[in-house]
């Protein structure tokens, strides 16, 4: 809900100027023709009645917000508005001379000021996030009971109409918007940081839990690896194939799909001058492997675990490219293995960055592989902050241990693959552009140190920054009260002067 407070604004300035005019002449004349009279009550009725319905139309609006968001941004200028003319009409009854700021022509100036300030911090309202609000009213309750206090306080001490004055300081010095503004300033500073940085981030609220993150279970291929495998042999087991056909066999089912291996492989059959198969129904074995159909026969290509197990293959076979630290996949027909494919995939530069990083920050990386024992060779030795380095095991087995692993809440995902669906509610971090439901997109683990870093400085402006700012913003109207106390006579110059200064603040944040 919005209110035209710039619209009524208007009007009640023409009311000031009017008023202003009528007082000034009848002081110089002193004379209240029947005239002046009329048209000084006509001021006063109409005044009146705009004010009654702007506080009908601002309690609609609080009431509104309360509803929506547990909290009322706008209730304390709104009080002010309200006690503003009784405090007139206060000084009106008990003919007090000598307070011409205080006067008719002055109150509505200043309500003209909160009504400027109010259409301002409106048009504001789209920055405030829902988890601010919650500050907002914490904020409020503190100016409340600040102006209640003031009000009680200055009335025994002084007199009632001091009690009143203090009371409008401290809720026109009341900005409970300020202190979300300045958040949401840093807010998109650090989202613009982010985005030169090429880091997209899709859940902010499981982003500002990265702070509490202690393991990482990360995908080990095309992540701790570079994007491209080394094809070191593709070779024939079945002699009605030649590894050329093998060769063509394995480059028509891995076209269809972007891997490393796909990319490796399909450079190796350029570099050999093999054409690739055509391949129809071409299917992505979930945890399994690759599938397709080529010349009415179906073939695939599958991890070393699932040959082993469905397979008749040699164990020493296999045993000798593990020996040399590589992987392999083998080609299989309907009926028997007919290739097998040895590959590595060479460790990234940027782990050794990451490791380091890492290592400063006391965070344990978890690696679960389906490869060889002898292709985690190399990372056993680089990667230092391994806390669990598993090999050899079943591509169902290693999705059952990472989900085991993510079940402690301070545990987080790195990968680049499918997400497990039986994986509880983590921060999942995706090296890539592709999965959806993730925390964070970043384009490799070179930017894994800035992610942490924007993380870490999220929830400084999300917890600490802004309470800071409120803190400040709570003190401010505890500091005005003091002055108030010490200048004296002179404190009824306060309120039109906190009206000044809120629009200035206001104008300068648009």
């Amino acid at each position: 809900m919005k209110v035209h407070y710039f619209r009524y604004a208007l009007v009640m300035a023409v009311l000031s100027i009017l008023s202003g005019i009528l007082s000034i002449n009848q002081v110089q004349t002193q004379i209240s023709s029947n005239l002046s009279r009329w048209l000084i009550l006509g001021g006063y009725g109409s005044s009146g009645a705009l004010i009654i319905w702007l506080l009908l139309q601002m309690g609609r609006q609080n009431y509104h917000q309360h509803q929506i968001n547990g909290s009322a941004l706008f209730l304390p200028l709104t009080v002010a508005f309200a006690v503003w003319p009784l405090m007139t009409i206060y000084i009106e009854l008990t003919r007090q001379s000598g307070h011409l700021l205080l006067s008719f022509p002055s109150m509505l100036l200043g309500l003209v000021g909160i009504l400027l300030i109010l259409g301002l911090q409106q048009r504001q309202l789209s920055v405030v996030e829902n988890d601010d609000w919650k500050h907002i009213r914490t904020l409020n309750y503190w100016l409340i009971l600040l102006a209640i206090y003031a009000a009680i306080f200055f009335s025994l001490t002084t007199s009632f109409l001091m009690g009143m004055v203090s009371t409008l300081v401290v809720l026109l010095a009341s900005d409970a918007s300020g202190p979300i503004r300045h958040v949401q300033q840093k807010r998109i500073a650090l989202k613009q940081q982010l985005q030169l940085a090429q880091i997209k981030i899709i859940d902010w609220t499981k982003f500002d839990q990265l702070n509490q993150i202690k393991n990482i279970v990360i995908e080990k291929s095309g992540i701790l690896t570079e994007p491209t495998a080394v094809i070191h042999s593709v070779k024939s087991v079945d002699d009605r194939y030649s590894d050329h056909d093998v060769t063509g066999i394995v480059a028509g089912l891995l076209e269809n799909f972007a891997t490393p291996l796909s990319r490796g492989f399909l450079q190796y059959a350029r570099q050999n001058k093999v054409v690739p198969s055509t391949v129809s129904e071409p299917d992505k074995m979930q945890l399994v492997g690759i599938a397709g159909v080529i010349h009415q026969e179906r073939f695939a290509v599958v991890s070393a675990k699932e040959a082993l197990k469905n397979y008749a293959v040699s164990a020493s076979y296999l045993d000798t490219f593990e020996k040399i630290g590589n992987s392999v996949v083998y080609v299989i027909d309907s009926v028997q293995v007919i290739g097998v494919v040895n590959y590595s995939l060479p460790l990234s530069y940027d782990m050794i960055d990451m490791d380091r990083d890492l290592i400063r920050r006391q965070i344990k990386t978890q690696v679960i592989s389906t490869d060889t024992s002898g292709a985690l060779q190399a990372l056993t030795s680089l990667l230092h902050s391994a806390d669990l380095l598993v090999s050899d095991v079943s591509p169902q087995e290693k999705i059952k241990r990472q989900v085991d692993l993510l079940s402690d809440p301070q545990t987080m995902l790195l990968t680049n693959q499918q997400i497990p669906s039986q994986m509880p509610k983590r921060v999942v971090v995706e090296a890539g552009d592709s999965l959806p439901f993730v925390t964070a997109q970043i384009t490799g683990i070179g930017a894994l140190g800035q992610l942490f870093d924007a993380a870490a400085q999220w929830h400084r402006i999300n917890h600490r920054q802004l309470w800071v700012d409120c803190l400040i913003a709570g003190l401010i109207p505890l500091i005005l009260l003091i002055i108030i106390f010490l200048v004296g006579r002179y404190f009824v110059m306060m309120p039109l002067i906190i009206v000044v200064i809120g629009v200035i603040a206001n104008l300068r944040q648009r």
